[in-house]
């Protein structure tokens, strides 16, 4: 910029008193993200999603039911109905349990051939589900506690975690739970206590985890925290932006859909942030992984959409 400088003042001094206006340039538009995956229709308002047993699993918040998908093919296979507003799913002991946000209860699925066996009263408002140590443990928003679902006897008990439960991960034989505090609550799921609180530094809202590790997503703020679970020690944290919901890991790397921009967004074990993928989905809300694949619903529409992991 120094050596231009005297060339412009000379080329001031030289200007004759009539001026030429100079054209305005014409904006670039920003160029329109393009939509990366494909989508599958299901029901109204996607929710959760599931991949296991060898189908996708969608809960339809809007339809209470829960549709199974042949992966490859993309089709319904089959529909169970559930309690009120489904959301949350997890697997274990042969079937798929669902939270029912507006039912205050979980309801137990086959997954080897997508029927309703039963229906579990649990606590209020729950928010997500996970399967550990023989139940399945819902969080219970407006009770600040976890409700156990033995999978053999159907018997359920409590376990006071406080503050405003919602996102559920069982990494390194323990439960991480998101309570809203600036902590993550850890859980026996032998002894049904809880064992300690890790502080993270954000407030805990939705999780993805794998067998040693834990993301924990700031809704509010736009990010993301990485724990070690075999040390219960804080790896990273993300500045993501947006609003990252419910996200899953794949090799290392957590993904989280963001329900402000429609993207998804992976963290890895670091807390660096490695990857988007741009959705142009209207709230996507809950993701899972599948091989090599992210599944995501769109809570504000009727799809799921299937992306890469790359």
């Amino acid at each position: 910029m120094r050596r231009l400088l005297p060339l412009l003042l000379l080329a001031a001094c030289s200007t004759t008193s009539r001026q030429v206006a100079a054209p305005t340039p014409t904006p670039t538009p920003s160029p329109t993200p393009v939509r990366e995956g494909v989508e599958v229709t299901v029901g109204s308002k996607p929710c959760g999603v599931l991949s296991a047993a060898g189908f996708l699993w969608v809960s339809d918040y809007g339809d209470d039911d829960v549709a199974r998908i042949d992966p490859a093919t993309h089709k319904v296979l089959s529909r169970a109905g559930t309690g009120a507003a489904p959301c949350g799913m997890a697997y274990g002991a042969g079937s798929v349990w669902v939270e029912d946000y507006g039912g205050n209860a979980v309801t137990r699925v086959d997954a080897r051939t997508g029927n309703k066996q039963q229906e579990y009263a649990v606590g209020s408002a729950p928010y997500d589900v996970a399967f550990l140590a023989g139940a399945a443990w819902s969080t219970d928003y407006s009770d600040g506690t976890l409700t156990r679902v033995d999978a053999a006897s159907g018997r359920t008990s409590k376990v006071e975690v406080g503050g405003t439960p919602t996102g559920i991960a069982p990494s390194a034989g323990l439960l991480w739970v998101a309570d809203g505090s600036k902590d993550v609550v850890k859980v026996d799921p032998r002894t049904s206590r809880v064992v300690g609180r890790v502080p993270i530094g954000i407030t805990s809202t939705w999780t993805a985890f794998d067998d040693r590790h834990v993301w924990v997503s700031d809704t509010g703020s736009g990010q993301v925290v990485v724990l070690d679970t075999t040390t219960s020690t804080v790896l990273g944290t993300a500045t993501t932006g947006g609003k990252p919901a419910d996200g899953d890991a794949v090799q290392d790397v957590g993904w989280f859909p963001d329900r402000q921009t429609g993207d998804v967004v992976g963290v890895d074990a670091t807390g660096a942030v490695v990857g988007r993928h741009h959705t142009g989905l209207a709230d996507p809300f809950v993701l899972d992984s599948a091989g090599t694949t992210l599944w995501v619903g769109d809570f504000a529409g009727t799809g799921v959409q299937v992306l890469p992991v790359s």
